[in-house]
Formats: structure tokens, C-alpha cells, sequence
């Protein structure tokens, strides 16, 4: 169709082949956005194989723990019973924060690899507490309700005066400004905790998956 590359971004959903595909895609020169991510493990996999977007999703991944809390939520992480877990915190928004920080300390010009690492979008935001406890995160899928809520807060400026990632000389929605935003590159890069993910096969993204993982992408997929 004669569109240029640098105007083309494939959506792609995070499932082995589907990251293989972006893997391809990427390694060709056409961007792709890696969907339907419920788990650490889709995001490394996702940053493994070089793609420019990826996207978990806040609320899905929120809905499946509030009807099954008894999950281990990151399979990938410490143990929860340990006090090494978040079982107290919004496991959605935890996801979204553990992919952001994940993929930009170890993903892209990160690891040598000479690309920016990816960019995070989080999607399936539904409340003003969701958007302000991910500001920093690269894009924001925001419903218009929600950006209706943050538009008539009463702040000293507003929410919507300035709410994006890149800040700026006006952007105090959060206490002490942008150097506040729970999520930056500075702040991934100087997480301490969090283990870079070996190259993984097939298996291991599989087993990595999880309960809440593998039902949600299959869902998604159904979908």
C-alpha cells in the first residue's frame, strides 16, 4: 500500500509465536507492539526478541485476582509468603510497574543490543488512581471518563495541564513535581531487586506464564 515503515506498527499478541513473528518483524524494520500481557514473562520475552511497544493490561489482570486471590501473582518473583510479594498491593498496577521497570533496565541499548529499550503502554485503566499511580509510564490508554475525573480534580494545576511522561515546568499533579513519578528509566535502572530474565525457549515462557497468564491470554485470544 506503499506506506512507509516509519508510519507502520504491527499489534501483535504476546504468545510465543506471536513474539517470534515481532522478532522477525523487528529484525526487518517494522515496529510492533507486543498485546494481550498479563506477566513478567511476556514482557521479557517481548524485550528478548526487540519489540518497540508493549502492553499489559491493568484491569484484566485486576479482575482475574479479585476472583482468584489465592494466585501467585509473578511467578517470576519472590515468594509471597516470604514477604517478598506485593499481595497487598493492586496487582494490576503492580504488573504494569514491574514490566516498566523490567523493560527499561534490561531491554534494547540496555543490554548492548543498539535499540532504545521498549516503550510501555498501559492499557485497561479505569479509574484516576490508575492513571496517577503509573504517571511516568511511556503512553496511557485512558478512557474518557477517567480523563473527564482528572480534568475537574482540584488541584493546583490540574490533572490535565501536563500529565505526560516527559514532564515539564508545570507538572505538579504529584508532590515535588516529575522527580515524584513512581516510574522513571532513572528509578528502573537503579532497581536492585529485580533479576534480568535468561534467554528463554518455549517451555520456559510457557511454564512462566503462569495461572493468571495462560487464562487471560487464552481469553484474550477467544476473544
Amino acid at each position: 500500500a506503499r506506506v512507509p515503515r516509519a508510519k507502520l506498527i504491527f499489534r501483535v499478541p504476546a504468545t510465543w509465536q506471536g513474539l517470534q513473528a515481532c522478532r522477525a518483524l523487528e529484525a526487518d524494520g517494522v515496529a510492533t507492539q507486543a498485546y494481550q500481557v498479563f506477566s513478567r514473562v511476556q514482557a521479557a520475552a517481548a524485550a528478548q526478541s526487540g519489540v518497540s511497544v508493549v502492553s499489559p493490561n491493568v484491569g484484566r489482570t485486576r479482575d482475574f485476582y479479585n476472583k482468584f486471590p489465592g494466585v501467585v501473582r509473578d511467578a517470576l518473583g519472590p515468594r509471597e509468603d516470604a514477604g517478598g510479594g506485593s499481595a497487598t498491593s493492586d496487582p494490576g498496577v503492580a504488573l504494569a510497574r514491574r514490566i516498566y521497570t523490567y523493560v527499561k533496565k534490561f531491554g534494547g541499548a540496555a543490554k548492548g543490543g543498539g535499540k532504545a529499550p521498549p516503550l510501555v503502554m498501559a492499557a485497561g485503566l479505569r479509574s484516576r488512581s490508575d492513571v496517577l499511580s503509573l504517571a511516568g509510564c511511556d503512553y496511557l490508554v485512558v478512557p474518557a471518563g477517567v480523563l473527564a475525573q482528572l480534568a475537574t480534580a482540584s488541584t493546583v494545576s490540574g490533572y490535565n495541564d501536563g500529565l505526560s511522561a516527559a514532564g515539564g515546568p508545570d507538572d505538579d499533579e504529584l508532590p515535588g513535581g516529575a522527580e515524584d513519578r513512581p516510574l522513571t528509566p532513572a528509578l528502573a535502572a537503579a532497581d536492585q531487586d529485580l533479576e534480568e530474565v535468561p534467554a528463554l525457549t518455549e517451555a520456559a515462557f510457557e511454564d512462566g506464564l503462569g495461572m493468571a497468564g495462560s487464562a487471560l491470554l487464552s481469553a484474550g485470544l477467544s476473544g
